[in-house]
């Protein structure tokens, strides 16, 4: 979309507007809550509408220093599709061209963007029992956005190392991240009363 001016524009399709500013999706006046990957993907495809976009073109606009496998697109493709509503009757959005690519297909409008918007109705995100984050994990974004792309794709990993360096904190960052990716949630189990590896698993 040779205009798409992310600065100042929204785009609406469907029942849907996309503020790619400030990297929020709205269904009506509701935020959907989408993982990080995912609103890249999305921004990605509307901002080229109905052309192919190449697997290789959203892997490098996603995952620009990073070296990953197509299930990992495969996998945020598939968690943006289902917050979306895509399939179901009366919403077709991303079409997947086989072993090429993706194309955002459904009608685009693009409107002036007023400012800030107040959502009347928070999110709803899917279920889970993550404690509220209060401070912000410092030093360790590449080992939680490395673990964000495995985990779609192994579905259990475990992180070890001794006690007090901040294993369960990674977890909780990862999860916390995730949760939009899976819809029955995320889920935090403690067992035991000693500090056991920390173990990570996705709920699809």
């Amino acid at each position: 979309m040779s205009n798409f001016d992310r600065g100042n524009r929204a785009v609406s399709f469907g029942p849907f507007r996309l503020l790619a500013d400030q990297r929020l999706l709205l269904e009506g006046e509701k935020p959907v809550r989408l993982g990080s990957r995912a609103i890249d993907i999305l921004i990605a495809l509307v901002e080229r509408p109905g052309e192919q976009v190449s697997k290789r073109d959203l892997m490098a606009r996603v995952w620009p220093d990073t070296t990953v496998v197509e299930a990992n697109l495969a996998v945020h493709v598939a968690a943006l599709r289902r917050a979306l509503g895509d399939g179901q009757p009366g919403s077709r959005y991303i079409v997947n061209v086989p072993l090429r690519g993706y194309s955002f297909v459904a009608p685009l409008t693009l409107t002036d963007n007023p400012g800030s918007p107040t959502p009347l109705i928070e999110a709803t995100a899917p279920p889970h029992n993550l404690p509220a984050r209060v401070t912000r994990l410092i030093g360790r974004e590449e080992d939680v956005s490395r673990l964000v792309d495995q985990l779609p794709l192994h579905r259990l990993l475990t992180i070890v190392g001794a006690a007090g360096i901040g294993k369960t904190a990674v977890a909780l960052a990862v999860a916390d991240e995730l949760i939009a990716d899976y819809e029955h949630g995320v889920w935090l189990i403690v067992s035991g009363t000693a500090a056991p590896p920390t173990n990570l698993r996705g709920v699809g």
